[in-house]
């Protein structure tokens, strides 16, 4: 699912037995390791649980979100005005 390096936002901080070194709702991070057998991460400069964070606590996370959703939006006014044409 993720790969390391790659950003993620945490989007469940719920249940968490510890709140000292959890992650929080909202924040990002960027995945520093994966677990080999579980569905599991590593972030960088969080004091990681020893089988680290459940990958579904995550979605990845776009910088860039708002320039390829205006660049899709404009490609499509464009198809759109030369099938009117």
């Amino acid at each position: 699912m993720f790969k390391v390096g790659d950003k993620v936002v945490c989007v469940n901080d719920k249940n968490y037995t510890t709140s000292k070194f959890r992650p929080k709702y909202g924040d990002v991070y960027i995945i520093s390791a994966k677990h080999s057998h579980f569905d599991a991460v590593f972030l960088e400069g969080v004091n990681n649980h020893i089988g680290g964070y459940w990958s579904w606590r995550f979605k990845k996370y776009y910088d860039n979100f708002a320039d390829e959703v205006l660049k899709n939006i404009t490609e499509q006014i464009k198809e759109e005005v030369l099938i009117l044409n």
